[in-house]
């Protein structure tokens, strides 16, 4: 008899860019990243909506959800789920050599042809998984590195971009070309005539775009199963439909940033101006990735029981975010939005989309006007985060732009502002370290209160930046700025927000400052830099001739709104960069995030009108 040993199983869908973000086709986005999401629920016939339930329809099967089996040439294999999230499944489990090999190649052609009883999914067929075993004779954080280190080398051996099975059937009265949604795969489907096309929540059939006539058999499975899933994605993180019998997320993004007629009960106009703005017709990326949750499980995780303990932990604690989430955004006015097509079920709607839920990642898509808000709420919510002791981090990527604006590239763009605030988490450390934020001893500040931080950007007119992303973002802040100024954590964020709503809607003792304004004092810091003097506090402090103008303008603006030398210190307080050589960088945000931030400005009953604000006197 075969000597038996023990093995963990990884399965990792790899290549991601050409199977989620290969078109800018929202429910082909979210369809791929759920099916991703989910497939290793799939292989171990679970739901894809509820955790807990248990199904027949996997290749491996289960008695009771915690244990499952695998039917040999030599009898069942029983395996332990580890893992089951985003695009990488865990599993240990113990065979002799031949039937491990044996199990592996199962596994990869059950995913690779759908074939099987029961079969897999067939969207799952046009993605590209490594499945890989390795030995566990040694400690299992080496295991997991070496399974890993096997998943990286079938991934350079595999194509970048998979097919699916050759000879697919064409329909009859499908034209020769290329999908009219990802342009890189032959059509095989027509979108127009599909019998049983999935339906919107309320019954609706969806409208028909007409530039989406024909699409491969990979379009089609993604899209179709992001339609018909939407909402699954709340209700399997969160564990329970209890929280969304009357949660609806908007179809489209059109949906999420348009006002107008589109505005829900509650959210209305003040004193006859739309309170907001420029922010109106955009919307809001968000990009979010955990900083190092790899590195932290393996130097935690010993044994595999640990490891399953902290997936669990990790787990639990998506769970909870997901379930405040719904809970707080449903009962904001602002958030939701009115159908307004023909026939279409009068429920309100909530403003967000998320395309990517998974392992330390996810990425949602709110109302510009509600961006910062968003970011907001998640560095609250996951601020006391933590594995054995060990604080749990991410860094955020946040584009604001127009809701027409390519999809593809917008997410492209968030995430490298993602990687641009891991680049520079030594130094926002540093800065944290002097003004006394952390210990002076600290290291590993992707762990630390500074880990938690936003790098963005406002698309105005154009949908990307167009060039190389260190020399753009270089050419855009003002010139005495450093990288990091560009940078907010998120003390800074919080701090900045309320900075931004006592200049915009005043105070008891601080009028309101105009937009106009905000430029004209922007523009004198641009153009003086205050460095050739002191870099003493805020106000009166002697700060060399270049400050010169930028302290009569602040005067200037403090007698002709009415304000005191309480609205001058106001004015003139660096926030958490703590010196005045650094109020470049507070006005440099508070430009750029004005017409987003800080809304609205109170919450108002419907059909009440709060007090304009004072007309400031022109000098």
């Amino acid at each position: 008899m075969a000597d038996v040993k023990s093995y963990l199983l990884r399965v990792e869908a790899v290549n991601l860019g050409n199977f989620i973000t290969d078109s800018d086709d929202l429910s082909t986005i979210r369809g791929a990243g759920l099916l991703l999401l989910n497939a290793g629920r799939f292989l171990c016939g679970r739901s894809d909506v509820e955790e807990g339930t248990v199904s027949s329809d996997g290749l491996f099967r289960t008695a009771d959800g915690k244990k499952w089996t695998y039917a040999g040439r030599a009898g069942d294999i029983e395996l332990e789920l580890l893992s089951a999230g985003a695009s990488i499944t865990l599993l240990s489990f113990q065979a002799a050599e031949e039937d491990a090999e044996q199990l592996r190649r199962a596994v990869a052609d059950w995913l690779r042809t759908g074939s099987g009883s029961p079969a897999a999914h067939p969207g799952l067929r046009h993605a590209t998984f490594a499945v890989e075993l390795a030995p566990m004779d040694a400690e299992f954080s080496e295991s997991v590195q070496q399974s890993l280190m096997r998943v990286r080398l079938a991934q350079m051996r595999s194509p970048n971009v998979h097919f699916g099975p050759l000879g697919s059937s064409v329909q009859p009265d499908v034209p020769a070309g290329f999908c009219d949604i990802d342009h890189k795969r032959s059509r095989t489907v027509n979108l127009k005539q599909q019998a049983g096309r999935p339906k919107q929540l309320d019954g609706s059939s969806y409208a028909a775009a007409t530039d989406k006539n024909y699409a491969s058999q990979a379009t089609h499975y993604r899209r179709a199963y992001g339609r018909s899933t939407k909402v699954s994605v709340y209700q399997m993180v969160a564990r329970t439909d209890a929280a969304f019998a009357d949660f609806r997320p908007a179809w489209e993004f059109e949906e999420i940033g348009r006002r107008d007629s589109w505005r829900a009960a509650g959210d209305v106009d003040i004193d006859g101006r739309d309170l907001y703005g420029e922010a109106k017709n955009k919307m809001a990326v968000i990009y979010i990735d955990g900083n190092r949750f790899g590195k932290l499980l393996k130097s935690l995780a010993k044994t595999a029981d640990e490891y399953r303990q902290y997936d669990s932990q990790l787990r639990e604690l998506r769970k909870q975010l997901m379930q405040q989430l719904v809970t707080t955004i449903q009962a904001k006015p602002y958030w939701r939005v009115k159908p307004c097509r023909p026939g279409e079920d009068p429920m309100e709607k909530t403003r967000i989309e998320t395309l990517l839920w998974g392992g330390d990642e996810l990425i949602w898509v709110v109302p510009a006007w509600c961006g910062l808000e968003a970011v907001q709420f998640f560095f609250d919510q996951t601020d006391s985060w933590q594995l054995n002791q060990t604080r749990l981090t991410h860094a955020v990527g946040l584009v604001i732009g127009s809701h027409k604006s390519p999809i593809r590239s917008v997410v492209a763009l968030a995430k490298e502002l993602a990687e641009d605030v891991k680049r520079h988490l030594p130094d926002l450390g540093a800065e944290a370290v002097a003004r006394g934020e952390i210990p002076a001893e600290t290291e590993d500040f992707q762990h630390q209160a500074c880990g938690n931080a936003l790098a963005y950007e406002v698309l105005e007119s154009f949908d990307h930046l167009g060039r190389d992303f260190r020399e753009a973002r270089r050419d855009l802040r003002f010139p005495q700025m450093s990288e990091t100024d560009a940078i907010l954590t998120a003390a800074g964020l919080k701090q900045l927000a309320g900075h931004v709503a006592a200049l915009k809607h005043g105070g008891r003792d601080t009028p309101p400052i105009p937009l106009r304004r905000v430029h004209q004092i922007a523009q004198v810091l641009r153009r003086a830099p205050l460095l050739a003097g002191g870099k003493q506090g805020p106000a009166g402090a002697e700060r060399g001739v270049q400050a010169t103008a930028y302290d009569k303008l602040v005067q200037r603006i403090a007698k002709t709104t009415g304000g005191g030398p309480a609205y001058q210190d106001l004015l003139n307080d660096p926030l958490h960069w703590k010196t005045a050589d650094r109020l470049p960088a507070k006005w440099f945000h508070l430009l750029e995030l004005w017409n987003y931030a800080a809304y609205p400005p109170r919450d108002p009953s419907p059909g009440t009108a709060a007090a304009p604000p004072p007309q400031e006197a022109r000098s």
